[in-house]
């Protein structure tokens, strides 16, 4: 999980409190099973939250709990980072 943490942080992310939506910042959720990465997910422009189901298809889900449990594991670390100022950057 650590070594995800610094993937994301060199791509400009940083750990921040919560799921919540803050104007002017995007969003990842990280989950974990047992201190190991299961999952992640971003926020859209929205406030929901975007994922791949493996093979599967991309979903939505109205918060990063919605997933929680099972093979997803549990959120447990959010991160953020400056949203790009270009047109077109927060499409989702």
């Amino acid at each position: 999980m650590e070594s995800l943490i610094e993937v994301f942080t060199s791509l400009g992310f940083q750990r921040c409190q919560d799921s919540s939506l803050e104007s002017g910042y995007e969003k990842v959720v990280l989950y974990e099973e047992q201190g190991e990465w299961t999952h992640a997910a971003r926020q859209t422009s929205t406030g929901r939250w975007r994922s791949k189901l493996g093979e599967g298809p991309l979903i939505e889900h109205l918060s990063p709990e919605s997933l929680s449990g099972g093979a997803y594991g549990e959120p447990t670390v959010y991160m953020r980072r400056p949203a790009p100022l270009t047109a077109g950057a927060m499409t989702d």
